[in-house]
Formats: structure tokens, sequence, C-alpha cells
């Protein structure tokens, strides 16, 4: 793509300003410049913008919380996800506390809002002010849902800034009720997109900013976790309630909310038609697989740029100088589909494959498997393939394409005398990139993907099964999504997977299967399962994998590596305890009153 160096000559250092989260202002203004003077100039002004989106998180890398859901471990056991899985999680333990930074973002991107018109400087238009304070605004709002999702009802701060120093009474405002919050963010956005968010990028060094599209895809999924069980009339919740008695859950289910997400990812899919479902060679592999790896390609609604895959590529096998630490559970691997599209169990309201069995080994190649594999894993999905690391599969780096042994004292599975080896018996091999050599340091370094198509799809699919159930849009969009990895699609056409029940409860369950594996580790099982409030069953007691004390065949038996502590309280994060010694007006989540 040709960059236009005229407009966004300057903006060099926009294309890697997602590589270090520190904050300008702690850096320079400070003792430095006043912040007169950093909103004086275009290139200080450029600075301050790049730092409003230095806290967009990295949903694959940082931020990915893969490790306290269903669908994986982390060998290392001072790693705070297994802290919060042993139920170790108070107000008072900072494990991936969220609330400050998130806040500190938001002071930072009202600052900018409050100021950027002001600037004198010649070189910064009115146009370019006009983006460059929606640009702030979008990232704003962005934060705001990080923290819904998060915590539940926030405080909102709106356009005041607040002093860094404020005093306990400025200091102190209540929550806002969870559809005041939804309306907010919604507001915000809406109010971006008019004042002047890029349509597209003009250029590859605008590649991260916020646009239109990715405006539009916060606001989709944020209605579609605003319609979910979790804020949707949820009566665990009549008592979360300001001091003052407001209600911040409200109580009444509401279908309008399912139809406004519905409407909301619609409107993407309708509106925006520089995207499509990625696909490559016609090889559902490929195309799967790829999807992560190329940067900024037609799927891709917003990324964040220099996303630190390094650490996604510390995780490759041992024999490949990486630490094995990325550990799929038997869960996510159960859930993935055969290669003729079927469930491997009776879970879903549709015939299990018939074919499928566990025990034994295959003697020849078969598909994606090679000679020697388990038939667990004989004939399954591409996406499968693609994700997954089993005994017996070959590694992805073409550096180092050994075949990965992960049974005790293999080439890569435990030892005794090292912790790198993975506890479940699988290693996550989607996201890594073929050319990765990490013995030698070469991580290509890449974008993370944080909104795509294949998401709407799903998440439109949902919406309205729940809003219009029997509305044919339903399976033909779940459908586009297998149809993309080589699978059958749900109907009743010849070929077609034929549904036992075509109830709202059956197309429900498809659907949560269908987006459990295509957005597999990408930071969205965790959230989903707390807005459905199915985590307590999903992410709490018994965690399994294969037999990683044992050589072959006992290997492959299923075994529990963990035992894990999902609570009513896990549904929403722990407030930190400082912040509420700090605001009088906040009340804390419900259920963590006793653990202060």
């Amino acid at each position: 793509m040709k960059k236009n160096n005229i407009l966004y000559g300057s903006l060099l250092l926009i294309a890697g300003l997602f590589v270090s989260c520190a904050d300008y202002l702690d850096q320079v203004p400070d003792n430095i410049l006043s912040l007169e003077e950093v909103f004086s100039k275009r290139s200080t002004v450029e600075r301050y913008l790049a730092t409003v989106y230095s806290t967009i998180p990295s949903e694959l890398v940082d931020n990915n919380r893969a490790a306290i859901s269903d669908e994986m471990d982390i060998t290392f056991e001072e790693n705070h996800d297994n802290y919060i899985n042993a139920g170790s999680l108070t107000p008072s333990k900072d494990y991936f506390q969220s609330w400050n930074s998130f806040y500190q973002a938001i002071r930072s991107a009202t600052i900018f809002i409050n100021r950027v018109e002001a600037c004198p400087d010649p070189e910064l238009s009115d146009r370019l002010k006009s983006q460059y304070k929606a640009e702030a605004r979008a990232p704003r709002a962005f934060y705001y849902f990080a923290l819904f999702r998060w915590y539940g009802p926030f405080v909102i701060n709106g356009d005041d800034e607040i002093p860094a120093d404020a005093d306990l009474t400025t200091m102190s405002i209540p929550r806002s009720p969870v559809d005041e919050c939804v309306d907010y963010i919604m507001k915000e956005l809406d109010m971006a997109c008019e004042e002047g968010l890029l349509e597209w990028y003009i250029s590859d060094l605008d590649y991260g900013r916020m646009t239109i599209p990715a405006a539009r895809a916060i606001q989709a999924r944020l209605l579609l976790y605003a319609a979910s069980d979790l804020f949707n009339g949820n009566t665990d919740y009549v008592d979360f309630k300001n001091h003052d008695g407001e209600q911040l859950v409200n109580q009444t289910w509401s279908k309008d909310k399912w139809a406004k997400a519905a409407a909301a990812n619609k409107y993407i899919i309708d509106n925006f038609d520089r995207f499509s479902l990625y696909t490559r060679n016609d090889d559902p592999y490929q195309s799967y697989q790829y999807l992560f790896l190329e940067d900024w390609n037609r799927e891709v609604i917003f990324a964040r740029n220099e996303a630190g895959y390094n650490n996604i590529e510390w995780n490759s096998p041992r024999f490949a100088s990486g630490w094995s630490g990325w550990d799929p559970t038997q869960h996510i691997v159960d859930a993935y589909f055969t290669a003729s599209g079927l469930p491997i169990t009776d879970q879903l309201f549709v015939d299990k494959d018939p074919n499928y069995k566990e025990a034994g080994t295959i003697s020849e190649d078969k598909g994606y498997a090679l000679a020697g594999t388990w038939n667990m894993y004989v004939d399954r999905e591409p996406r499968f393939y693609v994700s997954i690391c089993y005994d017996n599969s070959r590694w992805v780096a073409t550096a180092y394409p050994e075949i990965c042994q992960l049974y005790y004292n293999g080439n890569t599975g435990k030892v005794a005398g090292t912790r790198n080896f993975s506890k479940t018996g699988y290693l996550l091999r989607k996201f890594s990139n073929p050319a990765a050599d990490v013995k030698n340091g070469r991580m290509p370094s890449r974008s993370a993907l944080i909104f795509r198509l294949g998401e709407i799809y799903l998440n439109y699919a949902e919406a309205l099964n729940e809003s219009d159930p029997g509305h044919p849009d339903i399976l033909l969009y779940v459908n586009k999504i297998r149809e993309r990895v080589g699978l059958r699609g749900y109907g009743t056409n010849e070929g077609d997977i034929f549904l036992k029940s075509s109830t709202q409860e059956a197309i429900r369950q498809l659907i949560r299967a269908e987006r459990r594996v295509e957005l597999g580790f990408e930071n969205h099982r965790y959230f989903d399962c707390k807005r459905w409030k199915i985590a307590i069953e999903t992410d709490g007691g018994d965690f399994w994998g294969m037999n990683v004390d044992a050589g072959r065949p006992e290997f492959y038996q299923r075994t529990v590596f963990e035992k894990r502590v999902y609570e009513f309280q896990h549904y929403l994060w722990p407030i930190p305890q400082n912040e509420i010694y700090k605001n009088k007006m906040l009340v804390q989540n419900p259920g963590w009153q006793a653990f202060d």
C-alpha cells in the first residue's frame, strides 16, 4: 500500500505507539513541558495522542485471560492466573487489576479532548483537530467498555478533568447504573464518528488508529454484553445498589436489548463492504491460520500494532528453545468438531460423529494427522489442527519441524528437574508464526486482532436468536463461519447437518459451541461464560488434560491436572480496595465485601 507522507509523515511514531505503555505525561510535561506547551505544537499534540492510544490492551497477549477460562493453563505456578484459579483473588490483591490504568487513560483522553482545539499551531488544521479529538474520544469509550466487561457499572467522569491530586470530596463519585453506562459509551462513540474519525486508513501509517468501523464494532460488542444474562434483568443483583439505594443492574429483562445488539452487528455487515471473511488459497487450514498472521487483512476491523507476540512465540516447544507454557485443556480439545463437522459428544442437538474414536493409533498418515497419532486427534476439523499442538504432531515453525513428544520424558514433555513442560499434554499452536525462530531471536512482529468480522457474524447470530428466534439469518451467518474452514453447515438441504431440534435453546447451544471454537484463545471465552452466567460451571471444578506423568499409551488417559475455584463473586472483578478507601461513594461489587 502506498504511504501518504504528505498528510501523515509526521506520524511515523504512531506506527509504533503501542510498543510502550509508558505515559508521556509521566515522562515529559510534569518536569519539562506544561500542558499549555504540550498543546502549543502539532508535534507534541500528536505525541500526546499516542499516549491516549497506548493503554489499548493486546487482547491476544498481555490482556488474554484464556488461562482463567476453561481454554488453557499456564504452567508456571507463580503466574497470577494460577493464583486466581486457586481462589486467591481479593480486592487487596493486584492480580491483573486494570481499574487504575483505565481511569488514568480516560483522564489523559479527557485532557486531550478539552485542549486540542486550542492548539495555535497552523500546521494542525481544524480538520485534523476534529479528527484527533474524535480519535481520543473513541479510545476513551473503549476504556470505559473495558471497565464494564471486568467490573460492571462504572464511574462516569464525563469531560471533567479530575486532578491527579484531587481531594476525597472531589474524588467521591458514585457508580452509574449499567443502562446509563451503556448509553454513555454508545453516545460517545456516535459523537466520535460524527466528529471526524477516519472512514478507513488513508495509508499504512494510519494502521492502529480508531476508525468509524472500529467504533461501531465496540458498540456492537458492548450491546451484546449488555443484553446478556449478567446485565439484562439479573435478579442475582437485586441488592447491588449505590449507597443511596440506586439500583445498579436493571431487574427487568428486555428483549429490546437483544434487538439493538443484533441491529448494531448487522449494521457493520451491511455498511462496510471492505470487510469479508479471510481466505487463503481456497485452503481451510491456511485460511484460518493466516487470518492471525497476515496483518490488516480484509477481515480485520481493528487491531493493535506491535502487539508483543514474542510472548506467544516463546511458548513454543522446549526443543525450539521455548517455555512450553501456554497449554490448552482437554475441555477445549473436546469442543472442536470432527472433519465431518459433527461434535464428538451428544451435548449439541445434532448427532455426534459415529466414526470418532479415542483409543488406538493410525498406522499411516491421514489428513493432517501423522502415522502413530492417537485416534482422538484424527479426522478433526482444520481449526483444531491450526490451534492445538498434540502429541505426535509436527511443530509449526519451519526452523524446527520436529514431531512433538508431550508424554513423560518426551522432547517437550514433563521431565524431572525442569518446569518447561505442559501440565495438560497440549501446547497452544494458534497464532504461532511458521517463520519464528526463537532460538536465534527471530520472531516476526505483527498486530493483534481486537475486532474481526468473524466475531461480528457470531454476535449477530446470537443476538438475533434471542430477539427473533427462527430468523433465517441466524444459521446463515453461523454457516458462513463453518464454510470458511470447510465444514458442512446446519440446515435441511442435502449435505447439511440435520438438527434434532430447532428450538431457541437448541440454536443457542449451537451458536455458543461455534463461538467457542472459532474465537478460541482470542480473549472471548472468559467474558462469554461470565455474561452467559455459566462460568461457575465452566471455570470451576476439575480441569482435565492428558496424563503427563506417563509414557505412551498411558499418557492418553484423561487426567485431572488442577481443581479451580470460581464462585458467585467472580462474575464481576473486585474493585481495588484502595479505590474504595479513596472514593467514599464507591460501592464494592457483590460478594467481595467479606474479602477486604
